[in-house]
């Protein structure tokens, strides 16, 4: 909102546009402004995504993959810890979002860690950081990677192939600094009763299908739009299929609910980097200061980039 405003106050006191010139530019311009590309991804693909999420979550599908994750890293090393980290991952490979995130793994991780000897402070930053990754842990990434796409021109396809390597890099740097800081601390994973079975996670390996659909789909061709919404109808089939999944129809009605108060922080983001796009493009700001970036570097490309 500061970013917002300082970019109104240029546009109408240092460019000098009319309120009515910018108002229009703003808010009728198609390809800028509140209704530019941001706003038009994010209700696109972006909520889909969003609601492909919720629907995980409030099935309990998604505790399939704080379960795995548990049972993966529980026992090493600050193993609540490590459990948590990769417990993240699993989750931003199916959200993109470090709220929801944070929500889905962090109400459960946390006092786990908080339990084995991990001061308070540690823990919640250990979650924080590590569903902050959720945002580019491929195969659903966050709202930043669709309009990437968009602006680019590079299939959301490859952008997913072209994470591959840095998302699990950053959960490999978290998991290490866990590691260590459980070392200095002397804290020990968890003993095999608080872990769930092998067997009762292969009884569930059946709820992974909509994850492989939403890959499969889009390595394959298909939209972004349309692949989310195959899985979010495989995520709500396979529901019915478990009484722990089921939902009746007041759960549906909240599920949808918690779709779009979900989806409303990430639209509000995207109007209002609208607004700054829109007085970038339409003040000229954004060819002035690329303009006078180089004259300042000399013409030293490398010099701009670093």
């Amino acid at each position: 909102m500061i970013i917002a405003s300082l970019a109104i106050a240029y546009s109408i006191f240092v460019y000098g546009m009319s309120w009515q010139n910018y108002a229009v530019g703003t808010f009728f311009t198609a390809r800028s402004g509140v209704f530019g590309t941001p706003i038009q991804v994010s209700s696109t693909f972006i909520f889909l995504f969003l609601l492909f999420a919720v629907v995980l979550i409030r099935t309990n599908i998604g505790a399939f993959f704080n379960d795995l994750a548990f049972r993966v890293a529980g026992r090493f090393t600050g193993g609540p810890a490590k459990a948590a980290v990769a417990a993240s991952g699993l989750q931003g490979m199916i959200s993109g979002s470090s709220v929801a995130n944070t929500v889905a793994s962090g109400s459960f991780t946390i006092p786990i860690m908080k339990k084995a000897g991990f001061k308070p402070h540690v823990a919640g930053a250990t979650e924080a950081t590590a569903s902050t990754g959720g945002q580019f842990m491929p195969p659903i990434m966050g709202a930043a990677a669709f309009i990437m796409a968009e602006y680019t021109g590079v299939p959301y396809a490859e952008i997913i192939v072209i994470a591959i390597i840095p998302a699990p890099l950053y959960f490999l740097g978290v998991m290490l600094s866990v590691h260590f800081d459980a070392k200095r601390n002397g804290l020990g994973g968890l003993p095999a009763s608080m872990l769930p079975s092998w067997k009762s996670l292969a009884k569930r390996a059946d709820l992974i299908i909509p994850l492989v659909i939403i890959v499969w789909m889009m390595l394959d061709g298909f939209s972004p739009a349309r692949a989310a919404l195959w899985g979010i109808g495989a995520a709500f089939v396979l529901s019915f299929l478990r009484k722990s999944t089921r939902l009746g129809f007041v759960g549906i009605v909240k599920m949808l609910e918690a779709g779009a108060r979900t989806a409303l922080p990430v639209i509000a983001a995207c109007a209002t980097a609208g607004i700054v796009a829109g007085t970038v493009t339409s003040t000229g700001l954004g060819d002035r200061l690329g303009g006078s970036i180089i004259d300042i570097a000399q013409g030293d490309f490398l010099l701009v980039l670093r």
